[in-house]
């Protein structure tokens, strides 16, 4: 059920990582 919230911190922590 919270996986869009998942998506979002991952994709933020990827994000974050990338830069």
């Amino acid at each position: 059920m919270l996986q869009i919230e998942v998506l979002k911190c991952y994709k933020l922590k990827c994000l974050n990582a990338a830069n």
